[in-house]
């Protein structure tokens, strides 16, 4: 059994951030493509800006503090525990 008993807050930010603003820029093309075929192209260009922006910023705020409270709570309590088996190619 394995456990995990933290993470490195700035790095896991960091990972979902990215994460976070790869997805949320996929969702801006789409939003921007809907509005330019309504005729709304300085709202489609500031979706492509925006809408990024905030899922990088949400996403790396609200994974650091996650990640900082399960710190706190996993120093007191204990971490989640795993268990991991090596895998067999069959």
């Amino acid at each position: 059994m394995h456990e995990i008993r933290a993470f490195d807050i700035l790095y896991t930010a960091k990972v979902v951030a990215f994460v976070y603003g790869t997805m949320s820029g996929i969702f801006a093309l789409y939003y921007a493509a809907a509005q330019i075929l309504h005729g709304h192209f300085l709202m489609a260009l500031s979706a492509i800006i925006l809408i990024p922006a905030f899922g990088i910023a949400s996403g790396f705020l609200t994974t650091a503090f996650e990640a900082w409270v399960y710190n706190e709570l996993a120093a007191r309590f204990g971490g989640i525990r795993i268990e991991i088996v090596p895998h067999s190619d069959v």
